[in-house]
């Protein structure tokens, strides 16, 4: 399928025609397709399907089941797709925005199942095991989808390939740093040290909280998301200073500075994505280079930030002044996620049979988020379900993943829709590797791709990391156009 035109993308099977430039950060000049991974994920869901009906539906037995197993298997089966890239193109395989989606459902959904933070005994069999169903479902689509490529509009293709100094980058971080911190400061009426008290407020006594009206402060709200951007710029400057320098360092207060903020609100979501912004940033820019050590920092950077984001769920509805001296580090013997997987499996105990399916509405509720309330007033809520209300917990927030999003909106029909979606823009993403990137090209790279992970938990939030994407397009427009050297081929 191709369509084309400067409004209207279009995606085109994998190719790499004569004078296509050779991949970067790959070992061959091919691009990796996935054989054996779709494969075991369809064996997966074989096994998964011919056991529901095996299985003997008394209290006694269901008591006995232990979903795990099926967790194990699935978790076997996802990861046979970072294996096989492995295999073919080496360790900087894993950077594949693919690889990374793909990987991402087992802290999102499956973790907490190992971990045994919950019980499934009060659901179906059936329900449950139609969740893992569904999630293998999920990523088998994606995978195969990944195959396609949405055609990257010129101005992504141009910024993607062109290189600043540190001055540039410097500058670029101090307007984003300005523009997005501005939202902070109006909402605390221009008081500094008023701002700076409130950082230290439980997470909606801040001055800067706000309801779901989305009144006029939501308009000035997305000013914040140009902060987004700074966790990319401080690891690119890293990168070219190649030392701990001076630069380094106010790029690294600047960008903690802004996060500290974000923190403050209680997303740890938020706190996930801003940090492994930087980490992923880093790798790819470094991905010639990358070495087993390099994935053994990562993964202690990685263990710090879910250290940092179990304390910020300690203590954001208390205030966090004294976060650090009273947090029990011993305590940390856990990762706790969302209870995703559990919710998943009660939104198909309740959906088609006690609520209807939402239709459309959950699509429109997405895509329309960037609009302020205040432009539209008639704007969607909601998506048109609501787990919390379901399960009886109302006045809480309950996520179900993507694919339990999915699921509620349409059943299997809008999650192998969303998820043809996903693996499009992992696709994508995964073939600017193959063009030799510069400075903000990588930057654009590892936000795409986080965004991409951290839109496993939501469609909305996908949309809502997206921003700093075109944040960063926005800044190379006004602020970095004229300033840079163009990487060749």
């Amino acid at each position: 399928m191709q369509f084309t035109g400067p409004t209207y993308p279009s995606f085109r099977p994998n190719s790499n025609p004569a004078g296509l430039h050779q991949p970067v950060g790959f070992q061959s000049g091919k691009y990796h397709s996935n054989v054996a991974a779709p494969v075991s994920l369809f064996l997966f869901i074989l096994y998964a399907l011919f056991t529901i009906d095996a299985t003997v539906g008394t209290t006694a037995d269901i008591v006995n089941i232990d979903y795990r197993h099926y967790a194990y298997v699935l978790t076997a089966a996802i990861l046979v797709h970072p294996l096989e890239q492995i295999i073919k193109g080496g360790i900087r395989q894993i950077l594949r925005a693919d690889v990374l989606l793909s990987t991402s459902f087992i802290y999102w959904a499956l973790l907490d199942i190992f971990q045994e933070r919950f019980s499934l005994m009060d659901l179906s069999i059936a329900s449950v095991q139609y969740s893992f169903i569904y999630i293998a479902v999920f990523i088998l689509v994606t995978q195969v989808f990944a195959n396609y490529q949405f055609l990257l509009p010129a101005i992504v293709k141009d910024a993607s390939k062109i290189d600043v100094s540190v001055k540039v980058l410097l500058t670029v971080m101090i307007v984003c740093f300005l523009i997005g911190l501005f939202p902070f400061y109006r909402s605390s009426h221009y008081d500094f040290s008023h701002m700076l008290e409130g950082l230290t407020r439980p997470r909606f006594a801040a001055p800067w909280a706000r309801g779901a009206g989305g009144g006029l402060n939501a308009i000035f709200e997305h000013m914040k998301y140009f902060g987004y951007i700074l966790p990319a710029m401080s690891a690119l400057v890293i990168v070219k200073e190649r030392k701990f320098s001076g630069k380094v360092i106010f790029a690294l207060v600047l960008t903690i500075f802004f996060s500290a903020f974000e923190f403050q609100g209680g997303g740890r979501r938020l706190t996930g994505f801003l940090s492994g912004m930087g980490i992923i940033t880093y790798l790819v820019a470094k991905r010639h280079e990358l070495r087993l050590k390099h994935l053994f920092i990562t993964g202690f950077l990685g263990l710090a930030v879910l250290v940092l984001m179990d304390m910020q769920l300690t203590f954001r509805n208390v205030g966090y002044e004294d976060m650090f001296t009273e947090y029990e580090y011993g305590e940390f013997d856990e990762i706790r996620v969302d209870d995703n997987f559990l919710r998943i499996a009660q939104m198909i105990e309740h959906v088609p049979e006690r609520h209807e399916f939402s239709g459309t509405q959950y699509l429109v509720w997405a895509f329309v988020r960037p609009i302020p309330r205040y432009f539209w007033e008639g704007k969607p809520t909601s998506p048109g379900f609501n787990i919390a209300a379901m399960v009886g917990e109302p006045g809480v927030a309950l996520t179900t993943t993507v694919v339990g999003e999915a699921y509620a909106s349409l059943g299997l029909v809008m999650i192998i829709l969303v998820a043809m979606l996903y693996g499009l823009l992992a696709g994508t993403l995964s073939r600017m590797l193959q063009q030799p990137l510069g400075i903000i090209g990588v930057a654009l790279y590892a936000i795409g791709a986080l965004a991409l992970v951290g839109g496993v938990r939501s469609l909305v939030d996908l949309i809502i990391y997206s921003y700093a994407f075109l944040g960063l397009l926005v800044v190379y427009q006004f602020l970095i156009r004229g300033k840079e050297t163009r990487v060749e081929a």
